[in-house]
């Protein structure tokens, strides 16, 4: 599957990520679901409500995911996966991840390097998707 963003939500991500350093930022995305594709139209930020240490897990706070379900109602959009950063390692699910995803949904990961990689859940694993980025005009 193919996950379709706007440069300017990439974006965002990176400006709450750098905002929420050095903890793990977290959010939601929002968008349409596709036979073959997500197609993310906007992103908002959550509170990390993990226990553990929030430097290497994150957990969207249950609050801010009902408000991201209203939202995306109200604009005829649904709730199509979570984003969330790595502040101090690569762009690649954790174990912590894989055990906390859905299926049904894309994950986004921005990494410390500023790498921005999409994966979802198949057979209990993290498979890597196609992230394809494009400017709105």
């Amino acid at each position: 599957m193919t996950v379709r963003l706007p440069a300017q939500v990439g974006e965002r991500l990176a400006v709450w990520s750098a905002a929420e350093h050095p903890l793990e930022a977290c959010g939601l995305l929002l968008g349409e679901r596709t036979e073959g594709e997500f197609r993310v139209s906007r992103a908002v930020l959550a509170a990390n409500v993990a226990e553990g240490p929030r430097t290497r897990r994150y957990e969207v706070a249950p609050g801010d995911l009902v408000s991201a379900d209203r939202a995306a109602r109200a604009a005829g959009l649904e709730i199509v996966g979570v984003w969330h950063s790595h502040p101090e390692r690569p762009a690649r699910p954790s174990e912590h991840d894989r055990k906390g995803a859905y299926p049904g949904w894309t994950y986004l990961i921005l990494g410390a390097d500023g790498e921005l990689t999409a994966w979802r859940l198949r057979d209990e694993e993290l498979v890597p998707q196609v992230l394809v980025t494009f400017d709105e005009t």
